[in-house]
């Protein structure tokens, strides 16, 4: 007979896989040319309708150029292969540099999740897209699901990840991932 862990090691085995997995990402996602990561958790895995997710960045150098990913953890409970999103960053409060929906692809059709993970637990890193910085200061990022769902199950939490485009990796784009 195999006894089950119990309320108490649940838990712990839980964060601990957190707290592994929150490691993994920091150590194998840092790179000289990341310049800004940012993430936002969701209460008990769901992403309320209504919830649009502001992640504000101030890039390191206002001349420049960044790629921009989008990294989504979803779980077992995720119930569709993939996850529409609309993504608007602004300059400021107002200056559009990007206005865009994207298809997000978790799982392909056997049912089988694509992102990286354990325990029921997977990240998926997108491109989203180039920015083109051109003033100092404050930059948002809005994400919100455009799924029917009032309350969509399943996504623990979703990120940006921007990084400054040098020359090299505009001849080698997949450089330093």
């Amino acid at each position: 007979m195999i006894k089950l862990p119990g309320i108490k090691q649940r838990h712990l085995l839980r964060h601990s896989l957190w707290l592994w997995l929150l490691t993994t990402t920091i150590m194998g996602g840092c790179s000289s040319h990341t310049t800004h990561r940012a993430y936002h958790s969701f209460a008990h895995e769901e992403w309320k309708m209504q919830d649009t997710i502001s992640l504000n960045v101030t890039p390191t150098d206002s001349l420049a150029d960044y790629t921009l990913d989008i990294e989504i953890r979803n779980s077992n409970n995720y119930p569709y292969e993939d996850l529409p999103i609309s993504i608007i960053c602004t300059e400021g409060d107002s200056l559009l540099l990007l206005n865009d929906t994207l298809l997000l692809n978790l799982a392909d059709e056997y049912g089988r999740w694509k992102g990286k993970g354990i325990g029921g637990l997977y990240q998926t890193e997108y491109h989203a897209g180039k920015l083109h910085i051109r003033h100092a200061g404050r930059h948002c990022i809005r994400i919100s699901h455009l799924l029917p769902d009032t309350l969509l199950k399943g996504i623990s939490d979703i990120g940006i990840r921007i990084g400054k485009i040098s020359a090299y990796h505009d001849q080698h784009p997949r450089a330093g991932r």
